[in-house]
């Protein structure tokens, strides 16, 4: 994954995701949270690029095409069998 200025397109900073389709990203004012097709899960600080932590939302196996949603610190996880993984992301990076 790869950081880039809006401005001159120039890189930013560069996280390695390993060979797994991103399936959906969100950006906050201070996280990048993607999540991956094997339902891992990962924060990454907005301007830095640091993994600051990840989740395996579900067993691991690919097909795991479910989304992300944020709103006021909350991100929310769908995955499989219809269970819903709920983050408190207002610490996230202590």
């Amino acid at each position: 994954m790869v950081c880039a200025s809006k401005e001159n397109s120039d890189k930013i900073w560069e996280s390695k995701i390993f060979n797994y389709h991103v399936i959906d990203v969100i950006p906050t004012d201070k996280y990048v949270f993607i999540k991956r097709a094997d339902g891992k899960v990962i924060a990454f600080d907005k301007f830095t690029g640091e993994r600051l932590w990840e989740y395996i939302a579900d067993d691991g196996s690919e097909d795991t095409y479910s989304y992300l949603a944020y709103k006021k610190n909350t991100l929310v996880v769908a995955g499989k069998e219809n269970k819903l993984y709920i983050f408190d992301i207002s610490d996230v990076d202590k």
